[in-house]
């Protein structure tokens, strides 16, 4: 990840531990994901815990490093305001 965004020259490291809160967006999104899915699977398959184990392990070794990118896009959205006319511009 950049230090400073490249149109706006938005600062990404405001303080220490900011980003942490991206991971509790990252396990809201995983679980709003996931447990509809394995509520479905229980209902349609009634598969045993281990296979259901193995494929939501899966799943989220694949879907995590999304997960957690676009966690980070809503979580600095929450502090920081858009402005389309800050292009170019320096943000301090």
């Amino acid at each position: 990840m950049p230090a400073n965004c490249p149109h706006c020259d938005l600062k990404y490291n405001m303080e220490a531990g900011f980003w942490y809160g991206a991971m509790y967006i990252t396990y809201l999104v995983g679980t709003m994901l996931l447990a509809p899915l394995m509520l479905l699977m229980n209902y349609l398959a009634d598969p045993g815990f281990f296979e259901n184990l193995a494929l939501f392990a899966i799943l989220l070794i694949v879907l995590i490093p999304i997960m957690f990118r676009y966690s980070r896009v809503i979580w600095i959205h929450i502090f920081v305001s858009y402005d389309p006319d800050a292009r170019g511009e320096s943000a301090d």
